[in-house]
């Protein structure tokens, strides 16, 4: 199982941004836990197939996640039972930050920065005009409050 810390920040979006250079995907997650906790399990497929496992502990700026690629196959039926988010991600790596642009289905639009190095994550002031309110901090902006709270 993969473990990495990840420092994160998330914004609203103000206004879309040409996102042409983007990577684009598709994302359904399924929570297997209650947003309620330090720790969230989720269950994520991409619309390429592609399945992982992640264990997600923490919230706001600082977190770790132990995760592992898995086969679809070993999911029955019963993960329908849980609650689920879909969302269309664009993603583009830049020198030392991830920037994920997230449309989900109810229309919410999220970016979050992302990096290994917390001082750029955190200290960062150079933040885009299209970036909106900062909600990194707030539980009911996690993927996990918003699959029990559609």
């Amino acid at each position: 199982m993969k473990i990495s810390k990840q420092y994160e920040r998330k914004f609203l979006i103000k206004e879309l941004p040409d996102l042409s250079d983007f990577k684009k995907e598709e994302i359904q997650q399924w929570y297997l836990t209650e947003p309620n906790y330090i720790e969230s399990t989720r269950v994520r497929l991409y619309g390429d197939g592609r399945c992982y496992v992640d264990i997600i502990k923490g919230h706001g700026i600082v977190r770790e996640k132990y995760g592992k690629k898995s086969d679809w196959d070993n999911f029955d039926d019963k993960i329908y039972k849980y609650p689920s988010i879909k969302k269309t991600r664009y993603k583009k790596q830049f020198v030392r930050v991830l920037m994920c642009v997230d449309i989900f289905e109810s229309g919410l639009q999220l970016v979050e920065i992302e990096s290994h190095d917390s001082e750029f994550v955190v200290s960062h002031s150079e933040i885009p005009e299209w970036f909106g309110e900062e909600v990194t901090d707030r539980l009911s902006y996690t993927n996990n409050w918003l699959a029990y709270n559609k």
